[in-house]
C-alpha cells in the first residue's frame, strides 16, 4: 500500500513539473496556455516512450551501426522486438494529455 502511494505521489509532482514547464513556455512566449499545453503534452509523452522502451527501430539503427564498426557479420534484424515499460513517467504524461482533453472540452 505504501508503494502505491509513493508512486501516485510521484505521478503528482510530475504532473505539477509538467504544468509548470507549460505555464512557463506560454508566459514566455505570451500565447494561450492551451495551445502550448497540446504540443508539451506531445512532446511529453513522445520524451517518456522513447527513453522508457527498448528495441524497435532506434535501437536496431544502433545495432547496425555497431555491427558495421566492428566487423560483425552476424547482423541484427531490422525493427527488433519492441518493449516498453509502463512506469510513473510515461504515465504522468498520458494523464497530462488526457488533462488537455478535459480542459479543452470546458
Amino acid at each position: 500500500m505504501l508503494r502505491m502511494l509513493i508512486k501516485v505521489f510521484i505521478v503528482l509532482v510530475l504532473l505539477s513539473i509538467q504544468f509548470g514547464i507549460t505555464y512557463w513556455i506560454s508566459s514566455f512566449f505570451q500565447t494561450r496556455y492551451l495551445d502550448i499545453m497540446f504540443f508539451s503534452s506531445i512532446g511529453f509523452i513522445a520524451m517518456a516512450v522513447f527513453f522508457s522502451s527498448s528495441g524497435g527501430l532506434a535501437s536496431s539503427y544502433s545495432n547496425r551501426i555497431a555491427a558495421k564498426e566492428t566487423f560483425d557479420r552476424k547482423a541484427p534484424k531490422p525493427g527488433g522486438d519492441f518493449s516498453m515499460s509502463l512506469n510513473v513517467v510515461v504515465i504522468s504524461a498520458f494523464l497530462f494529455f488526457v488533462s488537455y482533453w478535459i480542459l479543452e472540452l470546458l
